[in-house]
């Protein structure tokens, strides 16, 4: 059985995820694949953005 990996992905504006390069060659992730993420915690940066 393979070791699990934990990769940290960014949301951007309008609602874009980053997925750092580590993840996408180590998971052979193509534009265009769909993705199913299971979410185990989320962190706040504080780098959101002011109401407008």
């Amino acid at each position: 059985m393979s070791e699990a990996k934990i990769f940290t992905a960014e949301i951007q504006k309008m609602g874009r995820i980053t997925i750092p390069y580590e993840a996408r060659s180590f998971l052979d992730i193509k534009e265009g694949d769909l993705l199913v993420l299971e979410i185990k915690e989320i962190k706040r940066t504080g780098k959101q953005e002011a109401p407008a």
